[in-house]
């Protein structure tokens, strides 16, 4: 199953990023608000990084254009995951 699909059910209004299903990871859910789609930061990145950024520009556009992004309660939600030694 697609998982837009899955993750849709769990709300209608969750907002998705095109081009972005490898790094979509799940759903964030937080008291009082609407489920939102959860996306791996590292992964997002990369997937810029592969489009031809350098890591650097990656990143700032990652934190300038997507995660700066509001596009109001639906919003979608970046996780930056510990390495497994650290937990």
């Amino acid at each position: 199953m697609d998982p837009r699909e899955v993750i849709g059910e769990w709300d209608e209004g969750i907002v998705f990023m095109d081009g972005y299903d490898e790094a979509l990871v799940g759903v964030c859910q937080r008291y009082g608000m609407p489920p939102v789609a959860l996306y791996d930061t590292e992964k997002v990145v990369a997937m810029l990084v592969a489009q031809g950024l350098t890591e650097a520009d990656a990143m700032e556009y990652f934190y300038f254009n997507m995660e700066g992004a509001w596009v109001g309660n639906h919003t979608p939600a970046f996780a930056t995951f510990m390495p497994k030694e650290n937990i």
